[in-house]
């Protein structure tokens, strides 16, 4: 076996060294031919080119114009005026295939370009070819949209077995082999075209490889050898697989950074482009790791590059229209006409479905346009012919990183907040919903709501209330698997229900939901892939049944395209019919006569078509009481009218007025577009009140565009519903209508209209109910909400508009109340929300610990602080819903505890700047009394004494034990009180307030202990332990020390020394003409006064004092002090000519003053503001040669209650 394995390397060996070593280039990078660039006069830049040989290539400019190169002369290739070029493929001399439109054709055709002409070949479907090859003369193969195979043979086209569903990409041919891959939902396939049949290889090896991008090289084995490119971030893989038969296969990879596009000859050599174009790299033998660059000056951002079988090159430059050819000389390329290019004010392109909603903000009708690359776009719908634009949605990336493809929408409330919102579907990965808040912003919450990324290809989705509960569930199609039903939980979070029913196990492409048996819960119809029709009953319970069995004609034997399924009431007959919308064959009206079995009468309504039709939209164009009918197509969309409710007759062509919508496209147009390719569609009022039911289309290829009747109307009815037990958006809610008769009773019935769960094709349109009426009549309603509730209105008058709410007055505020309440405590974000209100509880705990000794009696302080954050709190909330996670919690959290702790401090402020000087004295008050009090002192040393006394762990005696308790409850009773306002003083005029906040911590210990030792006492057998003794005994000590050492400190903050403020004054009062005598400093001058207001009286006994010395000679000013046991005396004598005896018994009254201007302290408030510190002012002497002032000041606070040391003695010597 060893030996056997052993020759078997060697063989494989052998033939891998000749391979290489037989392999003979047909080119040369440098030596024989060289790349030469040649401008063309144009510029309109090309799209594609194609090189056959050297001599003979094609290329296709944007415009869709062809030229032909010939032997170094251009030549434009002429196509017929009546068609247009959608796609071209070359694929021989004056061989060309071409994907085209029509005026005459409602869809796309081939075309064959053979013999200098062009000629029209039939076939079944050309919808999105992506791909045409010739392997012979006379015959080639097509690869379309969802794995789609085509034969041309014998001059026709026919359908071939594909065993892909995937989107064919490329056709490549190696010699007799022929390949091609596609593109699948979350990776890539190649087939390979061998024994008459189509079929997948290399499985398993390439189903890691996302994003595979072409076929490279084939070389014929055994063994076979294999080339791929894959894209990856940042460059590309060129991977050689070795095919071997019962082998698996063997895989070598190489990376190159940056690769723009590669191209190979048939012998496996060729040129590779990298750096974004500006480098060109030849390799031999399909060995690219060993690549020589070319150095090309000049070269720069090429975008296309071609190679021929027989050696030639064409690399373009679209930015400076070069293009360089290979060969061994320059090639001089003649000139190609000039073309302007036409102008658009505002461009969006590939359109897909759209809804109609309503934003929160100023109740403004918005258009939500879905596209199926790049940004969705909302806009703001101004009237009739105005679109302006105010917001773009980056388009989500699912987690490979593809982007998404988004295909359908619906709009409505999910979340029952009443606001509307939107969800998204997309081809590859994800369903979308972005929820709507109050300020009409939006929020992504895919996640939370239960839509991760799973790589399904979700279709078209559809809205109701399958089990009635008041919310909107959804179900979404699903092409690559089972469709799926999923449960709104009433917030708008999501959970699969598969045990509904309701199941399409696989092709879902659209779903609708209608009561189509009138039992007043919602059925369902799917519309699928090749996989026929489902029809789903309601049991009553939100179960569905599946009744598909009792119709077998909705599963044809050969496969159909069901694109699109729509309800609607067509005959007005009060029950709801089936419209089914296919790509390739007829249309199909389904009749339902009332019990929910349904009739296939599509020949005899008239609407036999095969127009590849996406979807349907029933409306009233006319107000004629009849549904009319608009088809969205694949090529040129179709409108029916309504005919007497029994049959359509195809309207022609310009009947419809279409307008392009302003600041998109400036051109009018009319219902002959070339090309469409119709996507979605709404139907809509606006302006409202017209009384028109408007139609706005998207296209994935050409302009939007509004058909409208044009003047202002009256013969309708509308009405605009709003749920309050059912969903707010009125989802599946059912409006009768009839006329009534001169006595009140029902006449004419003029059908059933209801808010539909889906429009369209993968669109959403306004939520509003339309019926054309006669206007000399009245009319009666039924409305039928989702969930039962059930309104009958009568008097009803054309050309109004009617808002309808389900309940009104107290029982909808209470139901809106309910909703809101249950959304913000289990809807998006309510655990952001709970982590907000612990936050604001765990804030609002810490401050009343902080504040509890200062605010604890400020009840209305306490009270504005709590009602300023719950304000701030819920504004702030309010306002910013749907922000990020973080800002979403911290701004309202961070906003309300500064706004408390702005009033805290604020008030704490305002409370100091206002407060009166008693509240000074207050304090001092209660410090001394704290101090001398002889009832406070004989409470803390009587039970300290017990306390000292008391045997732990013993029995205390009776007699004892009822002093202790008395004692214990006038602390907790009376003092407690006492001491918690003291240190609440402190704290608000900021003295002393570390000793106030330690004499808290020690008071708060000691009635802690105080509570113990008087509940234990209230015990038969109080036995208090040593250490609750020894505790509340030290903490007694602990709480009169405190008080002392605070009102020492404050005494001590209040006192100065009055010398040095003397010698500061007589500096500043100095003059030359002035003589100022003070005293020597003495040890003991300290006073109890406030030294500012001290410095006022001295300043202006000193002012008065040299007023009174003017004139003159001497000049003289004595100041004496003279300390005593309590007081301090200060003299003031002055050399003036004194005071008269006239003045002398006035001068300290009030207003009383010797100045002739107005000025002064006064010698009034100099005395009252002395009393009031328990000192006085006095004349002591006053005579010719001068006056002398006494004042007396205390040492120490004096306390209240006590004579005033201050007493008016005769004089007794004179200074």
């Amino acid at each position: 076996m060893l030996l056997l394995g052993a020759a078997m390397l060697v063989y494989r060996f052998i033939l891998f060294f000749l391979f290489f070593c037989s392999t003979v280039r047909a080119v040369s990078p440098a030596d024989t031919l060289v790349w030469s660039p040649a401008a063309l006069p144009i510029h309109f830049p090309a799209s594609q080119i194609k090189l056959l040989n050297k001599n003979l290539g094609y290329l296709v400019l944007k415009n869709k114009v062809i030229y032909k190169y010939k032997n170094g002369e251009w030549s434009k290739i002429p196509f017929p005026d009546d068609n247009t070029i959608e796609n071209v493929f070359f694929v021989g001399e004056d061989e060309i295939w071409a994907v085209a439109t029509s005026p005459l054709a409602y869809n796309q055709h081939l075309m064959l370009y053979k013999n200098g002409r062009w000629r029209h070949v039939p076939t079944y479907n050309v919808d999105n070819i992506k791909t045409v090859i010739s392997d012979s003369p006379g015959t080639a193969w097509a690869g379309c949209d969802w794995g789609e195979l085509l034969r041309y043979e014998n001059e026709r086209w026919r359908h071939v077995y594909s065993p892909s569903r995937c989107h064919i990409l490329q056709f490549y041919q190696f010699g007799g082999e022929i390949f091609a891959t596609t593109d699948c939902q979350t990776f890539s396939q190649i087939l390979h075209y061998h024994a008459d049949k189509w079929q997948p290889i290399l499985q398993d090896a390439i189903a890691e490889k996302e994003h595979l991008i072409s076929v490279l090289h084939y070389q014929p084995g055994p063994p076979a050898f294999l080339w791929v490119r894959a894209g990856l971030p940042g460059g590309s893989e060129i991977i050689r697989y070795t095919l071997e038969d019962d082998l698996p296969p063997q895989q070598q990879t190489t990376f190159i950074p940056g690769l723009v596009t590669i191209q190979t000859y048939p012998n496996g050599d060729g040129y590779f482009l990298t750096d974004g174009g500006n480098k060109l790299w030849y390799f031999t033998g399909m060995n690219v790791a060993e690549a020589e660059q070319v150095d090309l000056p000049g070269l720069k951002m090429i975008s296309l590059l071609d190679l021929s079988p027989d050696g030639g090159g064409w690399m373009y430059n679209a930015d400076n229209n070069i293009l360089w050819t290979l060969s061994e000389k320059k090639n001089q390329l003649a000139s190609l006409p000039k073309r302007v290019r036409s102008q658009h004010a505002f461009e969006v392109e590939k359109l897909m479905g759209i809804g109609f909603y309503k934003s929160a903000r100023n109740d403004e009708d918005m258009i939500y346009f879905v596209r199926h690359t790049g940004k969705n776009i909302q806009v703001k719908l101004k009237d009739k012919l105005l679109l302006q634009p105010v917001l773009e949605e980056k388009q989500k990336l699912g987690p490979d990183k593809r982007h998404n493809y988004d295909l359908a929408v619906l709009c409505a409330d999910f979340n029952n907040d009443t606001f509307e919102d939107i969800f998204l579907t997309s081809l590859y990965g994800q369903c979308f919903l972005f929820l709507q808040s109050h300020t009409g912003e939006f929020v992504e919450a895919s996640e939370w709501a239960g839509f991760p990324y799973t790589g399904e290809r979700y279709n078209i989705p559809a809205t109701a209330d399958i089990d009635n509960d008041g919310d909107l569930d959804l179900y979404v199609t699903n092409e690559y698997g089972p469709s799926r039903l999923f449960l709104n939980n009433g917030f708008g979070r999501f959970t699969e229900a598969k045990q509904r029913g309701a199941v399409v196990p696989l092709g879902g492409k659209a779903a609708a939901f209608a009561d189509f048996d009138n039992d007043g819960w919602p059925d369902l119809c799917v519309s699928t892939y090749g996989e026929g029709v489902w029809l789903f009953r309601n049991d009553g319970t939100g179960r569905f049944i599946d009744l598909s069995a009792q119709h077998p004609w909705l599963f044809p034997e050969s496969p159909e395209k069901a694109q699109g399924v729509t309800f609607a009431d067509y005959d007005n007959d009060g029950d709801f019919d089936i419209y089914i919308s296919k790509m390739r064959h007829s249309n199909a009206l389904l009749q339902n006569d009332g019990t929910g079995h349904f009739t296939d009468v599509t020949v005899q309504a008239g609407l036999t078509d095969t127009s590849m039709t996406r979807g349907s939209l029933f409306f009233d164009s006319d107000n004629d009481g009849d549904l009319d009918l608009y088809l969205l197509n694949t090529g040129h969309d179709i409108f029916y009218e309504n005919i007497a409710a029994s049959y359509f007759q195809r309207s022609p062509f310009g009947q419809i007025n279409s307008r392009v919508a302003q600041n998109w496209n400036s051109s009018e147009v009319n219902l002959r577009l070339r090309g469409s390719s119709t996507t979605g569609g709404i139907v809509y009022d606006a302006p409202p009140g017209n009384g028109t039911q408007d139609l706005f289309i998207a296209s994935y290829d050409h302009p939007v565009r509004i058909f409208s009747l044009h003047g202002h109307f009256s013969n309708f009815l509308q009405f605009e519903l709003s749920g309050s037990k059912a969903n707010s958006s009125a989802v599946g809610a059912v409006v009768r209508l009839w006329q009534e008769t001169a006595d009140g009773t029902k006449g004419r019935f003029y059908g059933t209209r209801m808010i539909e769960s889906t429009s369209g094709y993968g669109s959403h349109s306004q939520k509003l109910i339309h019926f054309g009426v006669d206007t000399a009549a009245s009319y009666r309603a039924e409305i039928a909400f989702p969930g039962g509730r059930r309104l009958t209105l009568t008097g009803l008058q054309p050309g109004e508009r009617y808002f309808i709410s389900e309940y009104i007055g107290a029982r909808r505020t209470l139901t809106n109340i309910s909703k809101y309440l249950h959304e913000q405590f289990m809807g998006y974000r309510a655990e952001y929300r709970a982590l907000q209100i612990v936050l604001i509880l765990l804030f609002l705990w810490w401050l009343a610990q902080k504040l509890k000794t200062k605010l604890w009696w400020e009840g209305a302080v306490t009270g504005a602080i709590l009602f300023s954050i719950f304000i701030l709190f819920g504004t702030l909330h309010y306002l910013v819903t749907f922000r990020s996670a973080v800002f979403y919690v911290a701004v309202p959290v961070l906003s309300s505890i500064g706004l408390a702790l702005l009033i805290t401090f604020g008030w704490r402020e305002w409370r100091i700047r206002n407060l009166p000087n008693a509240d000074k004295e207050a304090l001092m008050n209660k410090l001394t009394i704290f101090e001398h009090s002889q009832h406070y002192s004989h409470v803390f040393a009587n039970l300290q004494f017990h306390m000292r006394n008391l045997k732990p762990d013993k029995k205390i005696d009776t007699t004892i034990a009822l002093n202790v308790a008395r004692d214990c409850a006038t602390i907790l009773e009376s003092i407690d009180q006492e001491v918690r306002m003291l240190i609440g003083l402190m704290r608000t005029l900021r003295v002393q307030t570390e000793d106030a906040v330690a004499l808290g911590k020690i008071w708060r210990r000691l009635i802690k202990n105080i509570k113990k030792l008087s509940s234990l006492l209230h015990e038969k057998s109080a036995a208090p332990n040593a250490k609750l003794l020894t505790s509340t005994k030290e903490l007694l000590e602990e709480t009169r020390q405190r008080l002392r050492i605070i009102r020492e400190t404050l005494i001590q903050k209040e006192s100065f020394d009055i010398c040095s403020l003397l010698r500061r004054i007589v500096r500043e009062h100095s003059q030359e003409d002035l003589k100022i005598v003070v005293p020597d400093a003495q040890k003991d001058c300290t006073v109890f006064f406030p030294e500012p207001d001290l410095k006022t009286i001295l300043d202006e006994l000193i002012s008065n004092a040299k007023r009174a010395m003017e004139g003159c000679a001497d000049k003289v000013l004595q100041i004496s002090i003279i300390p005593e046991f309590e007081t301090i005396k200060l003299y003031i004598r002055d050399s003036g000519k004194g005071i008269s005896q006239e003045d002398q018994a006035r001068i300290f009254e009030r207003g009383f003053t010797t100045k002739t201007a107005k000025g002064g302290f006064g010698l009034y408030f100099i005395k009252q503001l002395l009393q009031k510190y328990d000192g006085d002012i006095s004349l002591y002497e006053t005579s010719s040669r001068g006056t002398t002032f006494e004042l007396i000041l205390q040492r120490t606070k004096q306390r209240h209650g006590t004579d005033s040391p201050v007493t008016h003695r005769p004089r007794e010597k004179k200074l």
